[in-house]
């Protein structure tokens, strides 16, 4: 898994399906591989996957983890690890470096002006790729006079943080770096991670909950999100006992229903094209 092919970008909500990948007008960066891995935490309770992070363009609530302080499982181990199956993608390092439309700054929503600011000292930094270099600038003090910077180090857990910290950054999202265990080299990837305290059970407690009433989701909107990420089931992404993604009763809403047979057929008519297939068997 070596860095040279690409920067590794970490997808665990709505970029694990085409559908998401190829959502028209905010397309994923040009990836040339891509495989399930598995997210764990090394310290406290396990790592849980959950709805709570706010999209604030789509009026709708995505997918969080509930720690930013992430490890990689590689493909070679990922079957054994207990813990949350996303999708690694090897993207090409322009669309990373860059805070332009389709890049995956914009695409996942990360502070333009953060990215600006990292990139500006990424040649000062140690590492062969942006996300080695994106965790040496999190243990630095590079930057420590502006507040996206000083920001972001509090947000994602810089060992001066901590979890009231965290919860004054607000709903934006952070790009977190993590690194790779079980790989043939060592290496880091980049997750996508907000510092929102908001967690639930279900979509549908967030549907009910005193939040969505305050935010008034888009319930179309939220239905398309919520298929774009179930329909990873096609390309190997299992759900465990600390995955609350998957809500049967959900599916079962008309807004839901109304978008579910034509978001499926379409899935699978890339995954039979050669051009596209399966994602955790591309490249």
């Amino acid at each position: 898994m070596a860095v040279e092919t690409g920067e590794l970008i970490v997808a665990h909500g709505a970029r694990m399906s085409w559908a998401g990948l190829l959502r028209p007008g905010d397309e994923f960066g040009r990836f040339r591989k891509a495989r399930v891995v598995t997210l764990t935490t090394p310290g406290g309770p396990p790592l849980a996957r959950y709805y709570g992070a706010w999209s604030e363009r789509y009026r709708r609530f995505t997918s969080n983890l509930s720690s930013p302080d992430l490890r990689i499982h590689a493909e070679e181990t990922s079957g054994t690890v207990p813990g949350i199956r996303c999708l690694l993608f090897w993207v090409d390092r322009a669309q990373v470096r860059d805070v332009g439309p389709g890049s995956v700054c914009r695409g996942d929503g990360w502070p333009v002006e953060f990215w600006t600011a990292f990139t500006a000292y990424s040649d000062r930094l140690p590492g062969a790729s942006l996300a080695e270099r994106l965790l040496a600038f999190l243990r630095s003090d590079l930057g420590a006079d502006l507040p996206v910077v000083a920001g972001w180090r509090r947000a994602i857990g810089a060992p001066t943080s901590n979890v009231a910290e965290r919860r004054t950054a607000g709903e934006g999202w952070y790009p977190v770096p993590a690194i790779v265990e079980g790989a043939p080299l060592p290496a880091v990837g980049i997750v996508s991670w907000s510092a929102t305290p908001r967690r639930f059970a279900s979509l549908s407690e967030a549907l009910r909950s005193p939040e969505a009433e305050r935010l008034r989701p888009d319930r179309g909107a939220q239905a398309t999100y919520y298929l774009e990420s179930r329909l990873s089931g096609r390309h190997g992404v299992e759900f465990g006992p600390n995955d609350h993604l998957a809500d049967p009763g959900f599916e079962a809403t008309p807004e839901c229903r109304a978008v579910a047979g034509s978001m499926a057929a379409t899935e699978d008519r890339r995954i039979s094209d050669p051009a596209f297939g399966r994602l955790d068997r591309f490249g």
